[in-house]
């Protein structure tokens, strides 16, 4: 478990899973999560799944171009 303090992220907010050889993001709460990969393209995620792949940045809760985002960065290896 992760605790990140923040107003906009939901108790139980999301999961990060490895699943036949691959990480799955599931997003569980009101405000949804972002993925933002090495290019800085951005993915909204709203009580949905995404794969997690190569470099970047998961934002809970609030998009990773708005003031006071939380970032955890990431880097998933073959």
């Amino acid at each position: 478990d992760m605790v990140i303090p923040k107003e906009f992220i939901s108790r139980k907010h999301a999961t990060l899973e490895f699943v036949r050889g691959r990480f799955v993001l599931s997003d569980h709460s009101t405000n949804g999560s972002y993925v933002k990969d090495e290019t800085g393209e951005v993915e909204h995620i709203h009580w949905a799944k995404t794969f997690i792949l190569g470099k970047g940045d998961l934002c809970l809760g609030r998009n990773p171009n708005k003031k006071n985002a939380a970032f955890i960065a990431y880097s998933v290896e073959d």
